[in-house]
């Protein structure tokens, strides 16, 4: 396969450890439906290259044009709004098709089943531009920039009462409560069930009305995986409670009702400034939306586990072997036009090489793919590891952490971190939120400032650095590094 790598860059790293379907799911919503829900005149179809470790890379100049073309757009109520109620029309189609997956998949024969799967995959690839579009906004700070710019007049000002940056986040962080942040209270509630020892039963009945409502929390995106057990929430107690995580609350608690007091003397300083405020409300609304969106999206994702396994087992396939193939060949599949076992499964999971371009895709699997892996990783980005002693970032949340760190780039990573470690992350999402809490601080190389990772780290009370392009690249678990949430700056200690 011959490919002018000079014309791609890297963009972010996946989690999802069973990577075929979900590259494919993304793949036919950048080919299919991003122009539709952009609504901005960009090319029909967006090139973009999937590798065996888990990476994206888009085309240089197409991704400068969309980002050019949103900078515009952002500048005006009219797409703020289009935003908004386009991806909230579209959490409510992936839901209406959820609930009715829900509904009949049990005792659904192999044609309903394709029926059903093949709903589900069209309001997933119209969902999936919207996990694009709004990290576009944020990773760019495209929002943000503007209200910092509107913002800078008043430094002098702000800073008798607080850091400038610091400043910014409390007035950009949405006081509206996500599923996070009432997950953290319902926690807390257990933590409190538990030491003071309150009837088993009553114990019992909170632990699963807990779980009713935010199990999904450790669920992934395409496809997913089960939901917290009863097992694994006892042991996340348990942990909470040997590190005194209600203590931890209680002090982030005071931090936020502090941060309260200190909006309202920023909102006094800047209240004649109609723009700058006009600026901030979309801040905090797109920040909010953004987060509450995608924590839909994954609880309805994940509610569809027991779907997969049905037609896994239909196909007579493991779970595992699902997930090695397209959305069109489990359509074919189940239509009795192809059998899944006849594909080389064994060498797709060993790894794969998507390339979109002008409309046309190319695929490699097995060795193939982990050598075009291997290329585009030696010819695009380099970073020397070895001579960077620094890194900046955005400073997202307050705080100086010297700790080693864990670096995550898969699912499996997050159960392996540490209490105290430092999480590194090429982004992070609801699944993280475990290791989130444990962290003593959190790093990614992707986002801006209303991503999850600078929402979440706050309202935990977590020292934060977002957007620093490379820490995914030159840290490794077990570097011991100093960061800094206040000013963005990471030093490396030792590697």
């Amino acid at each position: 396969m011959e490919i002018d790598f000079s014309k791609w860059e890297y963009e972010f790293q996946q989690r999802n450890t069973q990577p075929v379907l979900m590259a494919d799911t993304w793949l036919r919503a950048l080919n299919y439906t991003f122009k539709e829900e952009i609504a901005l005149p960009v090319a029909d179809c967006m090139d973009y290259i999937f590798t065996a470790d888990g990476k994206g890379w888009v085309k240089k100049d197409q991704k400068r044009h969309i980002l050019s073309l949103m900078r515009e757009a952002c500048a005006h109520e009219k797409y703020f709004i289009y935003i908004r109620e386009r991806l909230e029309k579209r959490v409510l189609d992936l839901r209406e098709v959820v609930a009715r997956i829900l509904h009949t998949y049990e005792r659904a024969n192999a044609q309903e089943l394709k029926q059903l799967w093949q709903d589900y995959t069209i309001a997933l690839e119209h969902i999936v531009p919207w996990f694009w579009i709004p990290w576009y906004i944020t990773e760019e700070n495209i929002i943000v920039d503007k209200a910092r710019f509107l913002f800078e007049p008043y430094k002098h000002d702000v800073e008798k009462i607080t850091d400038f940056n610091n400043a910014l986040m409390i007035l950009i962080t949405s006081e509206k409560k996500t599923k996070f942040q009432k997950e953290q209270f319902e926690f807390i509630k257990l933590l409190d069930f538990n030491t003071q020892g309150i009837d088993t039963d009553k114990f019992t009945q909170a632990k699963v009305d807990y779980l009713k409502n935010f199990a999904f929390l450790k669920a992934f995106v395409v496809p997913p995986c089960s939901s917290t057990s009863m097992e694994e929430l006892d042991q996340q107690i348990k942990e909470a409670r040997d590190r005194n995580h209600f203590e931890d609350f209680s002090v982030q608690e005071k931090r936020l009702r502090k941060e309260v007091e200190i909006k309202k003397q920023l909102i006094e300083i800047i209240s004649k400034n109609a723009e700058l405020i006009q600026f901030i409300v979309w801040a905090q609304e797109f920040g909010y939306l953004l987060t509450a969106s995608v924590e839909d999206i994954y609880e309805l994702i994940s509610h569809t586990y027991l779907f997969h396994q049905k037609i896994a087992q239909v196909l007579k396939l493991s779970y595992i072997d699902l997930s090695a193939l397209t959305s069109d060949e489990i359509s074919r599949s189940l239509n009795g036009e192809i059998n899944a076992k006849d594909l080389n499964l064994g060498a797709r999971q060993q790894g794969y090489f998507f390339l979109q371009e002008n409309g046309k895709r190319r695929e490699a699997f097995g060795l193939e793919a982990l050598e075009l892996s291997a290329e585009i990783n030696k010819k695009v980005n380099l970073v020397d590891r070895k001579n960077i002693k620094e890194m900046q970032g955005q400073p997202a949340m307050p705080g100086i952490v010297k700790a080693k760190v864990r670096l995550m780039l898969t699912a499996h990573d997050i159960d392996l971190l540490v209490p105290g470690e430092i999480l590194v992350a090429s982004m992070t999402s609801p699944d993280y939120v475990p290791a989130m809490r444990q962290a003593a601080g959190i790093i990614t190389s992707e986002g801006g400032l209303l991503c999850h990772a600078a929402i979440i780290s706050r309202e935990l009370g977590k020292p934060c650095v977002v957007g620093t392009k490379i820490a995914t690249q030159v840290l490794s678990t077990g570097d011991e590094i100093e960061m800094d949430g206040t000013t963005g700056k990471i030093i490396l200690i030792n590697k």
